[in-house]
């Protein structure tokens, strides 16, 4: 018999003062400064998480070759959270007197309070059974019966299992004359598993909203109530069905040791948001009707020796993985730009479409003549349907000029429209490497780690993807001339402009922004030494070790504008990256 348990309490508690004002002139000197007439708003959040576990265990070998085990158990978690506001909105009592409460301070006409609660359980039935012949041969069974609050009565409950084994082919008669194989084992797996991952903890239920309205003979005032959206509760557990095949071996006593694993997986039941008509007036309930396809391998390799007095390991990993989307409900299937996520059946699951571009422009004429093909109509009296070529007009920053992108009308409809979109590739990480090294002699220990990507189609978007697509911040140095000009007509970017819808045209969504996000950095460096017992023995010390740590010391990329390609996709919220050097010392007593 064995159990678990495990209770964890977050709390988070917050006090918002602002309330400043200030100014002051010449003489005075203190300038600036606004917000007031005050404010004020404490905040106390709370989470708890409680995690419980109960198991019965069996372990006997009969005869010496005839392993069984088995295990009966039970799992159960519940999180709660619960979150207390308030506001007081007009200022400090007492001003100047520094004290923040809101016994304190001033009401106003939002003197609010406000809260909420929340929580979840989740309750697992676990069985497993295994029988393993000499080493040799092996097989496992595995049940779970899962349930979870987040769905209805009707949908909590779900059964899931697995069914694994393994032949150690080394262990066989017909192979005792290899003797440089150490051992070679393939093994199975078979899984049904579960997931509610993406469902909200009251998800079925519709939230009943309120605010005010104008209406009746002599219009007046009142509260209005209304459901915010089309719920359902038929929302069940997303499964996923996964085969995985192996083959572990080693070599040379044990001194090169090896795995390759080919897998499988299918997710049934994916939760995705199904787009209806507008008329039907409301938002639309998610469902469970996705389903896409993962494929992938991996195959690991280390080795273990030593030479003399020197003790070192080697060791590479190299996987990749892709998807494809099978089934999606009411989808037309057309791509839009930029990241398609869960979109486009046949496509991986982050397709990306983009923009084909056909370089700069050079002159006054040949933006006329690109009018005139692409976006004027036949009676030119307007733009072509479905155009999104900037209107041409005199005093407008907007307007294409020299030094402005082409735009190629791929599909050869004679205008630039979506549909001229194409396939550039998936976004999602592939060829994934990591490489390891150590290494001991006399005390001195060295271990370094690499990691990388061997490709990744990535679109450079957000503050600093190209000049100026974000008027307001600083610009990327490495811009700097790269711009477009009639003494530079060859440039890599286009003409400069602070007017972020033309820049838009030159960048958003365009070929010139994809690139490969291939790289390879070195993760972590730890070099140190161990000083001789002999030493540290007379002053008590059973072991004494100083040493130096570097994480992120060093990177190969395909980027090289100063973007950090381990964030892989771009975004404005991301912190700056950073190299960290660590010295330090490890003393036992």
């Amino acid at each position: 018999l064995s159990g678990t348990g495990n209770y964890k309490l977050v709390r988070r508690d917050q006090q918002k003062v602002y309330n400043k004002v200030q100014y002051y002139d010449w003489v005075g000197t203190e300038t600036g400064n606004k917000q007031g007439p005050g404010s004020l708003e404490e905040i106390m959040e709370k989470w708890e998480n409680i995690t419980l576990g109960g198991f019965i265990n069996y372990d006997r070998i009969f005869k010496e070759k005839h392993s069984v085990s088995a295990m009966l158990g039970m799992t159960a978690e519940q999180e709660t959270s619960k979150k207390v506001g308030a506001k007081r909105n007009q200022g400090p009592m007492y001003p100047g007197s520094d004290l923040t409460d809101l016994d304190v301070w001033v009401s106003g006409d939002n003197n609010g309070a406000y809260g909420g609660q929340s929580s979840w359980g989740f309750v697992s039935y676990l069985g497993r059974v295994n029988y393993v012949y000499d080493d040799k041969y092996s097989i496992e069974l595995l049940g779970r019966r899962d349930g979870s609050s987040k769905l209805s009565k009707e949908q909590r409950w779900k059964n899931f299992y697995s069914v694994s084994g393994f032949w150690r082919i080394s262990s066989e008669e017909f192979m005792k004359d290899f003797t440089w194989l150490s051992d070679l084992k393939v093994r199975y797996n078979y899984g049904k598993t579960g997931s509610v991952t993406g469902i909200d903890n009251y998800e079925r239920y519709a939230l009943i909203k309120t605010g005010g309205t104008i209406f009746g003979v002599n219009p007046t005032s009142h509260t209005s109530l209304w459901i915010d959206g089309i719920r359902s509760d038929q929302r069940t557990w997303e499964t996923i069905n996964s085969h995985d095949v192996g083959v572990d071996f080693a070599f040379l006593n044990n001194r090169l040791r090896g795995s390759f694993d080919y897998f499988i997986k299918r997710n049934n039941g994916m939760f995705i948001n199904v787009e209806y008509p507008s008329i039907l007036g409301a938002g639309a309930p998610k469902t469970n009707n996705g389903k896409f396809e993962a494929k992938g391998w991996e195959i690991a390799l280390n080795w273990n020796d030593k030479i003399g007095q020197v003790t070192y390991n080697l060791g590479a990993s190299l996987s990749d993985a892709w998807s494809k989307v099978l089934e999606l409900e009411n989808n037309e299937n057309v791509p839009n730009p930029g990241k398609n996520s869960n979109r486009l059946i046949g496509k991986p699951r982050d397709a990306l479409y983009v923009y084909q571009t056909d370089g700069i422009f050079q002159t006054q004429e040949e933006v006329d003549a690109y009018y005139e093909m692409y976006y004027w109509n036949a009676s030119h009296t307007g733009p072509k349907p479905n155009n999104i070529i900037p209107a041409p007009q005199e005093a407008s920053a907007e307007t294409l000029r020299p030094g402005a992108r082409k735009v190629v009308d791929l599909n050869g409809d004679g205008s630039i429209t979506t549909a001229d979109l194409y396939y550039a590739g998936d976004m999602a990480p592939r060829l994934t490497f990591g490489i390891k090294a150590g290494l001991e002699w006399k005390g001195i220990d060295v271990a370094a780690f690499f990691q990388g990507v061997g490709k990744q189609t990535i679109l450079r978007s957000g503050y600093l993807a190209a000049p100026w697509t974000t008027n307001y911040v600083l610009q990327n140095s490495t811009f700097m001339g790269k711009m477009w000009t009639p003494e530079n007509p060859d440039a890599e970017y286009t003409i400069a402009s602070r007017n972020q819808n033309f820049n838009k045209w030159n960048y958003n969504e365009k070929d010139v922004q994809v690139q490969n996000n291939r790289y390879i950095r070195l993760k972590s460096l730890v070099i140190g030494y161990t000083i001789p017992k002999k030493w540290t023995a007379k002053a008590g010390i059973s072991n004494l070790r100083v040493y130096f740590s570097g994480d992120d010391l060093w990177e190969w990329t395909k980027v090289k504008d100063g973007y950090d390609p381990e964030y892989g996709e771009n975004s404005n919220n991301t912190f700056p990256f950073s190299r960290l050097l660590t010295f330090g010392v490890d003393v036992t007593f």
